[in-house]
């Protein structure tokens, strides 16, 4: 009985020991912590003051222990832009609206959601005027007929819009791209006399810059003829404009045709013209040579000189143009552009 007591109390034992066999029990493993370092950045903004409608660049230098996943810019709390790789930049155009002080902010994120923000402020202040137009008109006088180019050199902080050309106040054309530029074309003795240009620049706000510069168009038509042999031809009925200018004593001379009994006169103006210094004088030639009539300011209105004749014989006469101070003075030196003149030659 003993025995088999023993058997029966051993069997649970026995069963438990088998089904433990190569068993083991887990050990716990500790559980990742939540990244929460925060992004290191800062943000510059440069330059730090700028005119109207210069650019500001916004440079953030951005760092974090698992890398930075993006950077955002803001202006005030208004997003610009995204940049997701260093260099993280943003430029930034200013304009006239933005004048006074700008608030900007740049954001950076890493993956875990982490996020830093830097501030910088700019102050934008109203844009300078364009650059006073420099004219290039490197003359006093314009004394040959043609086409005239005048060029103006304008700058601007923000760039030019237009720049327009005036003259003597009406608008001749107007560039939008440099070298500005403009050609007056075909002046000739009509134009003889002082003109104002203006050159007018605008810039991309629309501030406006102007210069202006006055010069003189003395062009002699008739040259050369400066002699009796190189006198130029005329008819009667004829009206043409000169310059006693050009060389220290310069003589105009002319030559027309008349039959007896043609009653005619000669005038030149020269003072009674808008900005003419010439106080004329004029000799007529007959056909052989000699000198038939003279005068200076003793006949016509003010300085001008006239003569009133009739032609004794058919033939060739010339007429001679000159400064009074020319005539008077064998050494005088009468030479300025401004001594223009206007000669008519009609029937009376």
């Amino acid at each position: 009985m003993k025995k088999r007591f023993l058997l029966t109390a051993l069997a649970p034992t026995l069963l438990l020991a088998a089904c433990n066999t190569g068993a083991t029990t887990p050990t716990p493993q500790p559980q990742p912590s939540a990244d929460t370092t925060l992004p290191v950045i800062s943000l510059l903004a440069a330059p730090a003051s700028v005119s109207a409608g210069s650019s500001v660049i916004l440079t953030a230098t951005a760092s974090d222990n698992v890398g930075v996943s993006s950077v955002k810019f803001y202006r005030d709390d208004t997003l610009l832009a995204t940049d997701t790789s260093a260099p993280y930049e943003y430029t930034q155009v200013t304009t006239a609206a933005d004048v006074g002080t700008l608030g900007f902010k740049a954001v950076a994120s890493d993956a875990a959601g982490n996020t830093a923000s830097a501030a910088a402020s700019v102050t934008v202040t109203t844009p300078r005027p364009p650059v006073s137009p420099d004219i290039d008109l490197n003359i006093s006088a314009i004394t040959i007929s043609g086409n005239l180019p005048i060029t103006a050199a304008v700058s601007s902080q923000i760039g030019i819009a237009k720049v327009e050309f005036l003259l003597d106040g009406k608008s001749v054309a107007t560039d939008v791209t440099a070298p500005y530029q403009v050609v007056l074309p075909g002046l000739t003795s009509l134009q003889n006399g002082l003109h104002t240009l203006v050159v007018k620049a605008t810039d991309q706000n629309g501030q406006v810059s102007e210069d202006s510069q006055t010069f003189l168009i003395a062009i002699d038509d008739n040259e050369p003829n400066n002699s009796v042999l190189a006198a130029k031809t005329i008819k009667i009925g004829d009206i043409l404009n000169g310059t006693i200018a050009g060389q220290a004593q310069d003589v105009d001379y002319f030559r027309f045709n008349a039959v007896k009994g043609d009653q005619l006169k000669l005038g030149v103006m020269g003072k009674s013209l808008t900005a003419s210094t010439l106080d004329p004088y004029i000799t007529l030639y007959s056909p052989d040579g000699q000198t038939m009539l003279e005068r200076s300011d003793d006949g016509g209105p003010g300085e001008d000189a006239e003569i009133l004749f009739n032609v004794p014989a058919a033939g060739s006469y010339v007429i001679a143009v000159t400064s009074f101070d020319i005539h008077d003075d064998p050494d005088a030196n009468d030479n300025l552009p401004t001594n223009f003149y206007q000669l008519a030659l009609t029937r009376r």
